[in-house]
């Protein structure tokens, strides 16, 4: 905390900064207001305006708790995460160019302050964010998005990018199982 390192409570002015150690955690409790807790290898810095919290994050994890009351806003490069004062949930970075939002309350909103564009994430959901480009999608589609591993002796076609497998049966491109005639690897361009 502001370049000191402590081991037990301390107080938290606005502009601080907080790098919490590798293997730590730091629960801030904002006075009467909400409740952040930071976890492991998170760099913050945090500031209070009016009835609102800022947290400038420039690595880790930050969760949340609402007291009802007061919001909490986290910047992450040009996004900015509100957590409203009845909503819970956390934030992490994810490597240095994307970040995650899970909602556990409430519904958070997140806004992308250069392209203007705005998203909401409610209760039992998440969503990555990308801080490179435009991929922001739930995590469950980005993972459905993902290919699929590709079986030990398959092949591809050239000429139009489809798996060729030398098992009894394979699901292809279009959908449909398929049977191979023969478990004989397959010859040809396509």
């Amino acid at each position: 905390l502001r370049g000191v390192r402590i081991n037990g409570d301390g107080t938290l002015f606005s502009g601080d900064r907080m790098n919490v150690g590798s293997g730590a955690y730091a629960k801030v409790a904002l006075g009467a207001g909400p409740k952040i807790e930071v976890g492991s290898g998170s760099d913050v810095t945090v500031t209070r305006e009016a009835d609102s919290v800022q947290v400038s994050m420039a690595s880790g994890n930050v969760a949340s708790k609402g007291d009802g009351k007061s919001s909490v806003h986290l910047r992450l490069g040009s996004y900015e995460v509100t957590v409203p004062g009845n909503a819970s949930g956390n934030v992490s970075y994810i490597g240095k160019d994307a970040f995650g939002v899970r909602v556990l309350t409430g519904s958070v909103s997140v806004r992308n302050a250069v392209t203007k564009q705005s998203f909401s994430v409610g209760k039992g959901s998440d969503r990555l964010f990308s801080l490179q480009s435009d991929v922001n999608q739930p995590f469950a589609r980005l993972a459905s998005t993902a290919p699929a591993a590709v079986p030990a002796g398959a092949r591809f076609c050239a000429a139009c990018g489809a798996r060729i497998v030398t098992s009894d049966s394979e699901t292809m491109a279009g959908g449909d199982e398929t049977k191979l005639a023969s478990s004989k690897p397959v010859s040809g361009g396509s």
